[in-house]
């Protein structure tokens, strides 16, 4: 079946920026610049090495551009990207989205591999940010589900700061069979909830999987189940729960820490 292509608008100096840097090899597009914009030629430089027409155009034409909704940036990209094969900030190559975990699997390399799901995360900024985590950390895929989650778009694409130019996605349509599969490719698959063990008396090895639900809800039940361990940070304030992009940066970083990656 012919894929449909559909026209995204990336917004923001950071996103652009990191995009830019990517150079997907089919990413198709066209960077406009507000005249007089500041860091305006740090943009044109790398949108010239990645062969994308620089377009400079009034504040007004920028605002029209940017649409009802969309906080006025200097920057915007309008890309081209393929449903299916490219997420909506035009990403392939080494942030592309995998079609499958057997495709993920067929790619993996690493003995302490470490990837991300999350369960009922559905504010945009608060994926962004996990994709930061992501990214910073080196995680090779975040697991999203098709339904309550959250999707890459323009505000996540912001929120990342680039990142989402970067890290790779899986979208599933059952999360807890993914995280089966994973099990049965070796990976140990951590869920981090209240209650779970103390972050400071786990010791992680080997292929990881952190699964992160939503704040108020936390993981459905079946995702629970097929957790091997449920872990949790502990804390000395009264809130009963951190941001879950907070939380998942603690954890990836204990994650790495623990299986050597700083040394």
């Amino acid at each position: 079946m012919k894929q449909q292509k559909r026209n995204q608008v990336i917004t923001g100096y950071h996103a652009i920026e990191e995009l830019l840097r990517s150079r997907r090899s089919n990413y198709t597009g066209e960077l406009y610049i507000e005249l007089g914009a500041k860091r305006s030629e740090k943009l044109k430089e790398l949108a010239a090495k990645a062969k994308v027409r620089c377009i400079t155009v009034s504040g007004d034409e920028l605002r029209q551009m940017a649409g009802p909704g969309v906080r006025h940036e200097a920057y915007i990209v309008t890309a081209t990207a393929d449903d299916g094969r490219q997420r909506a900030d035009g990403a392939t190559g080494g942030g592309h989205e995998y079609p499958s975990i057997a495709a993920f699997l067929e790619s993996v390399e690493s003995d302490d591999s470490l990837v991300l799901a999350l369960d009922g995360v559905t504010d945009p900024h608060n994926l962004g940010a996990v994709l930061r985590s992501a990214e910073q950390f080196g995680a090779e895929v975040v697991l999203l589900p098709e339904r309550r989650s959250a999707q890459v778009n323009e505000t996540v694409a912001k929120t990342s700061a680039g990142a989402a130019a970067h890290v790779s996605t899986l979208q599933t349509t059952n999360l807890a069979r993914a995280l089966g599969e994973l099990k049965e490719a070796g990976f140990w698959i951590y869920g981090a909830e209240a209650g779970g063990t103390p972050l400071s008396s786990c010791s992680f090895s080997g292929r990881v999987v952190l699964v992160l639900g939503s704040e108020g809800k936390g993981m459905g039940r079946l995702v629970r189940e097929n957790c091997d361990e449920l872990i949790a940070i502990p804390m000395l304030g009264r809130l009963d729960s951190l941001n879950v992009s907070v939380a998942c940066g603690i954890l990836c970083y204990e994650v790495r820490r623990s299986q050597g990656r700083f040394g």
